[in-house]
């Protein structure tokens, strides 16, 4: 797109259109890698709404699992092999994190990254409430790093969704 040839797409332009909103478009933003040119068409809307919906289903099972485990008076319930499946998964999904955002900050990679765990977390059975409430604490962390959580606060390491 070139300025001159006046075929480009302001922001603003994008905004006014109905489907798109700030978050919406800012996610675009993170899942396209920053040095390139984007071009906002139907398919990429279809990617973001797909991945954002994908993380609002996640947080949704995770506070149930969280209201669950809070209203429950038992003790910790013992770790599985599946929980220690996704645990090292989050693990390493936190190391690839650190390195794609010290690697010429590659949000879109992190998006990626995000968007795998949920997968995968989505495709075990029997967690416990403990590890959905872990991953779903540090998901929470690293979306509102990238301003996509309106009421988040990094000062609230508890907080879900």
């Amino acid at each position: 797109m070139n300025e001159s040839l006046k075929n480009y797409t302001t922001i603003r332009t994008v905004l006014s259109e109905k489907e798109w909103t700030a978050r919406t478009l800012r996610i675009c933003f993170l899942l396209m890698p920053w040095q390139d040119g984007i071009e906002v068409t139907d398919e990429l809307m279809k990617a973001v709404i797909g991945w954002e919906g994908k993380l609002n289903n996640f947080f949704l099972k995770s506070l149930d699992a969280w209201k669950m485990s809070s209203s429950e008076t038992t003790a910790v319930q013992e770790l599985g092999i599946a929980d220690q499946q996704i645990l090292s998964a989050l693990e390493k999904a936190n190391a690839d994190v650190e390195t794609s955002l010290c690697d010429s900050f590659n949000t879109s990679a992190v998006m990626r990254i995000l968007s795998d765990l949920v997968t995968e977390t989505n495709s075990v059975e029997a967690l416990s409430d403990q590890t959905v409430i872990s991953l779903a604490r540090w998901i929470t962390r690293v979306v509102t790093m990238f301003g996509l959580d309106p009421d988040g606060d990094l000062s609230k390491p508890d907080r879900i969704g």
